[in-house]
């Protein structure tokens, strides 16, 4: 089968949750199907990176970032029903691309990996499409209202019901949408009943992410991971330096916190300046900061979807200490695989106890790894995706 996999970004090396997804699937894809990739690069894509991805894919096609922020385009959506994402995110060229790989690879199934990317052109074209759905993007904006500052409030007031409108409709056009938990699935049935879907939850490559720590770090270190541009990623480091770490700091005077993650913005990376807190930038390998921590700190307040960082973790064997919003739609349980908390007191009063308790600590590691192992391995992801792929094609 000719699979063509359309990517909102570059997905190598796979430093956050949605290239690490990606990857783990359009590697794991090759070894059934013939994979061609395209993707938007937010910078030049370095040939080391496209020449590993050609090694399992039949061609890689980079598309130079054409989403940067505008002004421009945001006002000409408060005047238009188009809303800003899909301005910034679409353009004449990557339909182009897309159109002449369509035909000249004689593609069975058109992959895509976020509803924005979707234009008309594309959605308008005659082959198999199928979506994977990491979040209903609406509903991020929707959460920015309540939670974000005073700018991403506003955005969000004037934007979030015009993506809902689009991110639905383009549902339909789409011969499968696939979500990765039924209850991401759910919210977009009670919205658009007619559209098609699937449930797959898995994507981590558990043999990569395999802890190779010998004993815990001598010196109790806090690990948060991700996209440090990205707005949620941003408050969730700042509730950690600025509420939760003082109050660890009293019953743990010496922890220390490592934030990694690529793309610092400048609040990010002033916390570099506070003793025994480390901020890295982009790293090549996170699994060696992940094993470097004791406990792993996920205060997310806000988000949609699910959080591969937490799926991460749990297969790096380092328990998770997070908020109910950052473990949304996972099959988590607290007290078994994972502590959830949802104030910085509680937050930091169960990394503390993770710290002090090795028994505990063992018990939530063993099983987060056993949950990773059995629910959302990469090879259970693709087994299920060619899966989908024989019943939208009628096979």
């Amino acid at each position: 089968m000719n699979i063509l996999y359309y990517s909102y970004k570059l997905c190598y090396p796979p430093t956050e949750g949605t290239s690490m997804r990606t990857y783990n699937l359009i590697k794991e894809l090759s070894r059934y199907h013939n994979v061609y990739l395209v993707c938007i690069s937010e910078k030049d894509a370095a040939e080391e990176s496209i020449s590993h991805l050609k090694e399992f894919c039949k061609e890689v096609v980079i598309i130079p970032s054409f989403h940067k922020r505008s002004l421009v385009k945001y006002f000409k959506s408060l005047f238009s029903s188009t809303p800003y994402k899909i301005l910034q995110f679409q353009s004449k060229e990557s339909d182009d691309i897309i159109k002449k790989m369509v035909e000249k690879y004689n593609i069975d199934v058109l992959l895509l990996n976020y509803v924005f990317i979707a234009s008309k052109a594309i959605l308008d074209m005659k082959v198999k499409k199928c979506l994977i759905s990491p979040n209903l993007e609406f509903i991020l904006l929707k959460r920015y209202i309540k939670i974000g500052n005073l700018v991403r409030k506003i955005y969000g007031l004037s934007q979030w019901k015009k993506l809902m409108k689009y991110e639905l409709e383009s549902h339909r056009h789409f011969d499968m949408t696939i979500f990765i938990s039924e209850e991401e699935a759910e919210k977009a049935r009670s919205y658009n009943p007619e559209i098609n879907t699937e449930i797959i939850e898995g994507g981590i490559n558990t043999e990569y992410l395999t802890s190779r720590r010998k004993g815990l770090p001598e010196r109790p270190n806090i690990v948060f991971v991700g996209s440090m541009w990205f707005y949620p990623n941003v408050h969730a480091a700042e509730i950690l330096i600025k509420k939760i770490l003082p109050l660890v700091e009293k019953e743990v005077p010496d922890i220390t916190v490592t934030i990694v993650g690529a793309y610092p913005v400048k609040a990010v990376k002033k916390f570099a300046n506070i003793e025994n807190v480390f901020v890295t930038g982009f790293v090549k390998d996170v699994r060696v900061y992940i094993d470097s921590g004791t406990v792993y700190a996920v205060p997310v307040y806000i988000g949609s979807g699910i959080r591969y960082k937490i799926l991460e973790a749990l297969s790096m064997s380092i328990p998770v200490v997070s908020t109910t919003l950052g473990c949304e739609n996972l099959g988590v349980s607290h007290g078994k695989n994972i502590l959830i908390a949802d104030t910085p007191e509680e937050i930091a009063k169960n990394l503390i106890k993770l710290i002090k308790d090795k028994e505990l600590w063992n018990k939530i590691s063993s099983e987060g790894r056993k949950l990773l192992m059995n629910r959302y391995n990469v090879k259970i992801a693709v087994k299920e995706l060619n899966e989908v792929f024989k019943k939208i094609l009628g096979d």
